[in-house]
């Protein structure tokens, strides 16, 4: 039978349970330890911003962890008492409304979200509902449907940060949506709640696997990368200059500040801060040259060969790229991957569209790089 009572204390799948749960407990954990980890990186950074989403990440996996921790004790070792079930359900809208306030304020703030502050509004009247129904009531059932309106806010938080994110890291946010998904799919299958109008072990045994195979999704899709901070990476653009290799001259420039018409919104790194750039092009790119050059000359390494990648220098990260006749260098004042990615895509544009034609360079003239504006405002995703 699909369909059938399940005594967690008498089940011969008891160990199999047990290991499923306390597996899930232990993953959310490390979710929990890596968000810690982030917290306290950007605020060494001085990043509140940041370090106040990442607190957010915290105390929600924290919460999920003592949760499933609860669960496990509660199903196999009998000990259900009603007010067990009601720390659960306060603790976890808790949790969730913490979570929400904080990403739904944030994203607000900075434009992207016209929610109005509705979905905090609304987990706190769930949080205010679940502190004072009975657990045991009827009317339990609405509450929690009605907890699936702020579970969008994790899905239009990843929805976002793949429309802000680009290459290898937008294939990892797209791997958060999924695993969110999923993971959403995992607790409905494995709820106290459903099991005792749905039960069935099949259902529990897929909702638990789904949680492990979900968890670990998300765990990968922000390890070792600040997604956040990546996703802003088009408030760090400063100039992009291109230069021939052969003769070691500036050929191309242009002015991203002037042309993204953005600022950085975090006011713990400065809001509205005038970037000071260098009037002297010729004197920025025979600097980028003559570190090169010194770099692969007193190198033999394989990996220096192929030239320097990235310079620091006063809070500026100059990002190369070398092509076959040009090296592609972008200034910001962050040091994001994302940079990498774009970067590399317009030098094959510029390789494209220049070198692999004939052309006059020693009586170059600029209009020939007319289009080029547009195209790198296409690829940075600029609209102005």
């Amino acid at each position: 039978m699909i369909f059938v009572d399940i005594d967690f204390a008498t089940t011969p799948y008891r160990p199999l349970y047990i290991a499923l749960n306390f597996l899930i407990s232990y993953l959310s954990l490390q979710m929990a330890f890596l968000f810690l980890t982030k917290t306290r990186k950007t605020r060494k950074k001085d990043n509140k911003t940041m370090a106040r989403i990442y607190s957010a990440f915290t105390i929600l996996f924290t919460g999920a962890t003592i949760i499933t921790i609860i669960i496990a004790l509660k199903r196999y070792w009998n000990y259900d008492p009603w007010w067990v079930q009601k720390f659960i359900y306060v603790t976890m809208c808790l949790m969730i409304f913490i979570f929400t306030a904080v990403l739904e304020h944030h994203y607000i703030q900075i434009g992207e979200f016209k929610s109005k502050h509705f979905f905090t509004i609304w987990t706190g009247i769930l949080f205010m509902g679940f502190l004072l129904l009975n657990p045991e009531s009827a009317y339990i059932w609405v509450l929690i449907l009605a907890g699936i309106v702020p579970l969008l806010i994790p899905v239009l938080f990843a929805i976002f940060l793949v429309t802000k994110t680009a290459g290898t890291l937008r294939k990892r946010m797209i791997l958060l949506i999924f695993s969110t998904f999923f993971l959403y799919i995992g607790i409905a299958l494995s709820m106290d709640t459903m099991l005792e109008r749905i039960p069935s072990e099949i259902f529990l045994i897929i909702g638990m696997i789904l949680m492990l195979l979900s968890l670990n999704g998300v765990y990968l899709a922000w390890y070792r990368v600040d997604v956040v901070a990546e996703a802003g990476w088009q408030n760090h653009l400063e100039t992009l200059f291109i230069i021939r290799k052969l003769t070691h001259n500036l050929i191309y420039s242009l002015d991203l500040t002037d042309i993204s018409g953005l600022q950085n919104k975090d006011t713990s790194e400065g809001n509205n801060k005038k970037i000071n750039k260098s009037k002297d092009e010729s004197f920025i790119t025979g600097g980028i040259i003559g570190i090169d050059s010194l770099i692969k000359s007193i190198s033999e390494s394989k990996a220096e060969q192929k030239g320097l990648k990235l310079i620091e220098q006063e809070n500026k990260y100059i990002f190369l790229e070398h092509g076959v006749d040009i090296i592609t260098c972008l200034i910001t004042n962050k040091n994001l991957n994302t940079y990498r990615y774009y970067l590399r895509t317009i030098r094959n544009l510029f390789e494209t569209f220049y070198v692999s034609k004939t052309i006059d360079w020693s009586n170059l003239e600029q209009s020939v790089f007319a289009p080029m504006e547009q195209e790198v405002k296409k690829i940075l995703n600029i609209n102005k």
